[in-house]
C-alpha cells in the first residue's frame, strides 16, 4: 500500500513540475489598476513574461478579483472590450497584440523589442526619482523659494492644476495656468510628490539652501494614478480653498450625466449642484440662490453669453470637447467680475496643442466635430462645429402640439494661441450660434449669439503678470406668430465693447494682491415690430432704448494670517452711465404712468443721461481645522445695471435687456455665506454643508398685464420691491470605487416685497418669486460594470414653483374676463424626473489612434408628464379654465456615437 502512495505522490509532484507557468491556477486582486500595472505585477510576482505595446496598452482602470485562475485565462479575460489578443509564445510567456496584427513577423517584431531592451515598463516603482540640490548644504537657517514649473514632456503644454505635496501633505498646491507653482520652503531636505492624471508621477528628493526655479516634464503614462492621487487634486482642493460657494467643474463628469438629447451639456449638469436650479424645461439659462436668471453672468474666455443655451434651454450653447475649464461662483464672487448680482459661470476655452487631435459625435439629434493642433513650434488652433437634426424626434413626444413643431440650431467656436517667449503669450477665439424654434406652427423664436475675445498675458518676472483682455460681441432675437390675425414679428438685440485690464503680484504661494479695470459699453438695437401678413392687424414700430456704459477699477488680495486660517478679500468700485441713443421721459409730480408724461428729451449716441456709483467689499475667509475638516465664511456687495424684462414665468429668449436710468436704479444683493467642509481620511469622498442669506434692494416687478413691446418708456409698467433669498445646501459625493455619484439636497426661500403705492403686489406683503423653488433634490450615479462599460443615472425632484390663477370672472360688454388678485398664490405640481444611460467607451482601449464610445440613453424614463405652466382661456361652455403645458411628457431615447483620433 505504502509503494502506491509514494508512486501516486510521485505522479502528482511530476504533473505539477511538467504544468507551464503560465496554466498556474492563482488568486489575485486588482484594485484601480491598468492593464500595464497588473502585467507588472503578474510578471514580477510569478515569473511569467508578457510582450506587449506599450503605446497600444488601454489606459482604464480595472478592480478585478480572481480566484484560482490561470495565469493565461486572466490575461484573456482582461482583454475583453480591447482590441487585443493573448497568445500563448512559450511555457513561460505570452504575447499581447493588436487583432490586425497577428501574424509571425509582428510578433517575433514585439518579442524583440522586449529582449533587447528597446521596450520596457514605464516605470517599475509607480513613479520617477530625481533628486536635486541647490545651494551651499552649510546654509541651514532662514527658508528659500523654489519655483517649479510641470510641462506634458510630448507637447510641451503647461500641466494645470497638477498636485505638489509632501508626503504628510504639509506642503500641498497646485500649479497654476502656466504649470508653475512657487514654494516657501525652510532651507534643508525635502521629498516632493508631484502628479498628474495619467502621467507618470515624480518623486523629487531636494535639498535647498537658496533660491531657485527647476522646470520637470511628466511623461504620459499608461498606468492611471491611484484613486486617492486623483481626488486628492479635488475634494482636499476644494475643503482647503479659501473660497465659499466655489465649484470647479469636472468635464468627465459632464460626460457622464445622461443629457435630453444624448449631448454632453455643461450647463444643465450645473443643476446637480446645490443652490442651482432652472424654472422649467423651456429657461434660458439657471437661476443660482434665488438669483433671477439675468443675475447669473456666463463668460467664455472674458467674453459675455447672454443666452448660454439651445432650443429654448434644452442644451447648453456650449461644445463641451471645446471647453478646457469651467468654474462656479456662487459664493465668493472675486471683484474681478461684476455687473451681475447671484453668480458667475466662467468657461475657458481650448486653444489646441503641439498635437494633432480630433474629436466628433453623432447622435439621434446631432453631429459635431472638433479638430486641433499646432500651426508652428509657437501657435496653435482648435476649432469645432456643432448641428442638430432634431425634428423627428419631437414626432416621438405623445402630444399632438409638440409633434407639429419643429427646433434646430448650429454652432462654432474657433481659437488661436500664440506663444511669443515664455513670458508673453496672445489668443483669440471666436463663437457663433444661430437658433430656430417654431411651437405647433403657430408661433416661434430665432435667436443669434457671436462674440471675439483676444487676450493677450505677460510675465515681468516670477512673481509679477497681467493680462489685457479685449471682447466684443452681441445677441439679437426674433419673436413671430404666424396665421393669426395679429401675425407679427419683433426683433430686439444688444451688443457690446469689453476691456478688461488686470495686474497680479504674488508675494508667494499663499499670498497675493490684484488689481485691475474693467470697462463695458452696451448697446441695444432698436426694438422692431411689424406684420408678418398682409391681412395682419399689426401695425409697424421701432423704438430705441437707452445703452449704457460702465467703469469698474478693482482690488483684491489673499492673506495666510497663519498655517489654517486664510482670508481673500477686496472691492470692487462700479460707476454706472445710461447714455444715449435714445430718450429720456418727464412725469408729471414725478407719477410715472402714461398719463403723466409732460415732455421727452432725446439723447443722441454716447451722451449720459443718469449716472450711479457705488463700493462693493467682497471678503471669504477659511479656518483648516484639521486635514479633514475645514470652515468658511463669506460677504459680497454685488450691483447689476444690466437686467432682463419678461412677461413669462420662465425666461425666453426674446425678453428684453434694459439698464438703468433715473427712474430704474441698479439692483443691489448683499449676500452672506457659511460653509463646513469635509474630505474623508483616504480622500474617497466630501461632504458639504453651506447657509446662506441674501437681500436685494432696487429690484422691480412688473404690473399686471404691463405693455412691454415697443414701450420705450418702461418705468411706466413696473413697481419698485425688494427681495429676500435664505437657505440650506448638503452635498455628499463618492468619487471612487466602480460606483461613483452624488447627492443634492437644496431648501431655500426667494420672495419679494413691493416698496411703493404704484402697482402694489399682494397689498404690498411678502410674496414668493416666480423662481421660488423651496426643496430640490439631485442625485447622479455612475457605476463602471467593466473597464469599458458604464451605466449612468440621475434623478432630480423639484418642488413645483408659483403661478398666478383667476379669482374669479366678470361679464364686460358680454365677454367673459378673468380676475386676478393675489400673485403667485398657487404652485404648479411638484417635478419629477428619472435620467439613464448605458455607455460602451472604447477611447481608452489604446492610446492612440481611432476610438470610439456608444452611448444610449432614456431621458425622463419613467414619462413623467411634468407641468411647465399653466394657461387660462375660454373654453366651449363660455368659463375661464385652466390648460397645463407639459413640454416633455414622455420617455426620450437617445443614441450618440463619439470619437476621438490622435
Amino acid at each position: 500500500m505504502k509503494i502506491y502512495l509514494v508512486l501516486f505522490a510521485l505522479l502528482l509532484s511530476l504533473t505539477a513540475w511538467a504544468q507551464k507557468p503560465i496554466d498556474k491556477a492563482i488568486n489575485a486582486s486588482y484594485t484601480n489598476n491598468t492593464l500595464t500595472e497588473i502585467f507588472y505585477k503578474i510578471q514580477d510576482a510569478h515569473g511569467v513574461k508578457i510582450y506587449f505595446d506599450i503605446n497600444e496598452a488601454p489606459t482604464f482602470r480595472v478592480t478585478r478579483n480572481f480566484k484560482n485562475k490561470q495565469i493565461w485565462a486572466i490575461v484573456s479575460d482582461l482583454l475583453n472590450g480591447t482590441r487585443l489578443k493573448s497568445l500563448s509564445y512559450s511555457d513561460n510567456s505570452i504575447v499581447v497584440i493588436d487583432l490586425q496584427k497577428i501574424n509571425r513577423e509582428e510578433i517575433e517584431t514585439l518579442v524583440n523589442k522586449w529582449k533587447t531592451g528597446e521596450m520596457d515598463f514605464p516605470k517599475k516603482d509607480g513613479e520617477e526619482e530625481i533628486s536635486k540640490l541647490y545651494g551651499n548644504p552649510g546654509t541651514t537657517k532662514g527658508e528659500s523659494r523654489y519655483r517649479l514649473t510641470l510641462l506634458d514632456k510630448s507637447q510641451k503644454e503647461p500641466l494645470v492644476g497638477a498636485l505638489v505635496f509632501s508626503d504628510d501633505y504639509k506642503i500641498n498646491d497646485v500649479t497654476n495656468e502656466k504649470g508653475i507653482c512657487t514654494l516657501n520652503l525652510p532651507n534643508g531636505q525635502h521629498i516632493l510628490n508631484m502628479t498628474y492624471t495619467s502621467f507618470q508621477p515624480i518623486k523629487l528628493t531636494l535639498e535647498i539652501y537658496e533660491n531657485a526655479e527647476e522646470t520637470f516634464e511628466m511623461s504620459s503614462s499608461t498606468y492611471i494614478l491611484d484613486e486617492v492621487e486623483i481626488v486628492a487634486n479635488n475634494a482636499r482642493t476644494k475643503m482647503e480653498n479659501t473660497k465659499t460657494g466655489v465649484e470647479v467643474i469636472d468635464m468627465a463628469k459632464v460626460e457622464a450625466i445622461p443629457q435630453v438629447l444624448g449631448e454632453s451639456d455643461l450647463i444643465k449638469s450645473l443643476e446637480v449642484l446645490p443652490g442651482v436650479t432652472s424654472a422649467g424645461e423651456i429657461s434660458s439659462g439657471f437661476n443660482v440662490r434665488g438669483g433671477k436668471l439675468d443675475a447669473s453672468l456666463v463668460l467664455m474666455d472674458d467674453a459675455i453669453i447672454f443666452n448660454p443655451t439651445h432650443v429654448v434651454g434644452f442644451i447648453s450653447a456650449f461644445n463641451s470637447d471645446f471647453i478646457k475649464s469651467a468654474t462656479l461662483y456662487k459664493g465668493y464672487v472675486e471683484p474681478n467680475f461684476g455687473n451681475r448680482s447671484s453668480a458667475v459661470l466662467d468657461v475657458t476655452s481650448n486653444k489646441g496643442g503641439q498635437k494633432w487631435k480630433a474629436k466628433g459625435g453623432l447622435g439621434t439629434s446631432m453631429m459635431k466635430l472638433l479638430v486641433e493642433g499646432p500651426i508652428t513650434s509657437k501657435t496653435s488652433f482648435a476649432a469645432s462645429a456643432r448641428g442638430s437634426f432634431s425634428d423627428y424626434l419631437l414626432n416621438l413626444v405623445a402630444n399632438n402640439e409638440v409633434q407639429n413643431s419643429s427646433a434646430n440650431f448650429y454652432d462654432w467656436n474657433i481659437a488661436i494661441n500664440h506663444k511669443f517667449s515664455d513670458r508673453t503669450s496672445l489668443s483669440f477665439s471666436s463663437y457663433a450660434s444661430d437658433d430656430y424654434f417654431l411651437y405647433n406652427q403657430d408661433f416661434g423664436f430665432e435667436w443669434q449669439n457671436k462674440f471675439a475675445s483676444l487676450i493677450a498675458r505677460h510675465s515681468w518676472n516670477e512673481k509679477f503678470n497681467s493680462k489685457l483682455s479685449l471682447s466684443t460681441g452681441a445677441y439679437t432675437t426674433n419673436q413671430f406668430t404666424i396665421n393669426a390675425s395679429d401675425a407679427f414679428s419683433y426683433r430686439n438685440g444688444i451688443s457690446y465693447l469689453k476691456g478688461l485690464q488686470s495686474n497680479t503680484y504674488n508675494f508667494d504661494e499663499n499670498n497675493y494682491l490684484k488689481a485691475g479695470i474693467e470697462y463695458i459699453d452696451y448697446t441695444l438695437d432698436p426694438e422692431e415690430l411689424f406684420a408678418n401678413e398682409e391681412q395682419s392687424i399689426t401695425r409697424d414700430t421701432s423704438v430705441q432704448r437707452l445703452g449704457s456704459i460702465s467703469f469698474s477699477p478693482f482690488i483684491s488680495g489673499k492673506l495666510q494670517i497663519i498655517e489654517n486660517i486664510s482670508i481673500e478679500a477686496g472691492a470692487r468700485f462700479t460707476s454706472y452711465a445710461a447714455v444715449g441713443p435714445g430718450p429720456s421721459y418727464e412725469y408729471s409730480e414725478g407719477i410715472l404712468v402714461d398719463t403723466a408724461i409732460i415732455g421727452a428729451s432725446i439723447f443722441n449716441k454716447g451722451e449720459r443721461v443718469s449716472t450711479f456709483s457705488l463700493i462693493e467689499p467682497r471678503v471669504s475667509a477659511s479656518y483648516l481645522l484639521n486635514s479633514l475638516w475645514s470652515i468658511k465664511a463669506s460677504y459680497n456687495k454685488i450691483s447689476q445695471n444690466a437686467q432682463l424684462v419678461s412677461i413669462a414665468n420662465t425666461s425666453i429668449p426674446t425678453d428684453l435687456w434694459i439698464f438703468s436710468n433715473q427712474y430704474i436704479r441698479p439692483r443691489v444683493v448683499d449676500q452672506f455665506s457659511f460653509g463646513v467642509f469635509h474630505t474623508g481620511a483616504k480622500d474617497t469622498y466630501s461632504l458639504s454643508v453651506e447657509a446662506f442669506t441674501k437681500s436685494t434692494d432696487n429690484d422691480f416687478v412688473l404690473r399686471d398685464f404691463p405693455n412691454i413691446i415697443s414701450n420705450d418708456h418702461l418705468e411706466t409698467e413696473v413697481s419698485d420691491a425688494i427681495g429676500r433669498s435664505y437657505g440650506i445646501e448638503l452635498f455628499a459625493e463618492k468619487t471612487t470605487g466602480k460606483l461613483t455619484g452624488s447627492i443634492a439636497y437644496t431648501f431655500s426661500k426667494t420672495e419679494f416685497r413691493t416698496t411703493t403705492d404704484r402697482f402694489p403686489v399682494n397689498f404690498g406683503e411678502w410674496t414668493p418669486a416666480d423662481i421660488d423653488i423651496p426643496h430640490q433634490v439631485n442625485m447622479i450615479f455612475s457605476y463602471r460594470l467593466t473597464p469599458t462599460f458604464i451605466i449612468s443615472g440621475g434623478y432630480t425632484f423639484k418642488s413645483g414653483r408659483p403661478f398666478t390663477v383667476p379669482e374669479g370672472t366678470a361679464i364686460i360688454d358680454g365677454f367673459v374676463v378673468p380676475l386676478y388678485t393675489l400673485r403667485n398664490k398657487r404652485r404648479l405640481p411638484s417635478y419629477k424626473r428619472f435620467d439613464i444611460s448605458m455607455t460602451l467607451d472604447l477611447r481608452k482601449s489604446t492610446q492612440g489612434g481611432f476610438r470610439s464610445s456608444f452611448t444610449f440613453g432614456l431621458y425622463n424614463a419613467f414619462g413623467n408628464n411634468n407641468v411647465n405652466n399653466v394657461f387660462f382661456r375660454k373654453s366651449v361652455g363660455g368659463n375661464v379654465r385652466g390648460f397645463q403645458l407639459s413640454i416633455i411628457g414622455a420617455v426620450v431615447p437617445s443614441f450618440s456615437w463619439n470619437f476621438v483620433f490622435d
